[in-house]
């Protein structure tokens, strides 16, 4: 005899598999465990959509800014550009900063957070 964790009741052993409940207990959580993987997974998916379509909408309304970011892009990938330290501290890993998104090749190269506090000022 043994007691299951699940419901409290004291159980034959074949009652059990290898878990500290008992069978009905362990069949009654796997599916409600179904049931809310269903529900987060159709949740994540209209996140996702929902997501998808603000970058759309994003990039329509800021044309200029990906076009930018495409040319830095593509110089960067085919070596004509060189990602450069971080101007302020000289982190490796930098980011392609535009101040004038007319002139594309025109970069500051700042780790994230120069870049996000370099916006702020900006935006100020």
């Amino acid at each position: 005899m043994k007691k299951c964790t699940g419901c409290n009741q004291i159980k034959n052993f074949n009652q059990f598999n290898l878990h500290r409940r008992c069978k009905d207990c362990i069949s009654i959580y796997n599916k409600k465990y179904i049931k809310r993987l269903k529900r987060d997974t159709v949740k994540l998916k209209k996140n996702k959509e929902d997501r998808y379509q603000a970058v759309c909408k994003w990039e329509k309304n800021n044309s200029e800014k990906v076009k930018a970011k495409q040319i830095i892009r593509a110089k960067i990938i085919s070596g004509q550009i060189k990602r450069l330290p971080c101007i302020r501290c000289g982190v490796p890993n930098s980011h392609g900063h535009h101040e004038d998104y007319t002139k594309p090749l025109e970069v500051m190269w700042l780790c994230a957070k120069h870049h996000i506090e370099r916006h702020k000022l900006l935006n100020n």
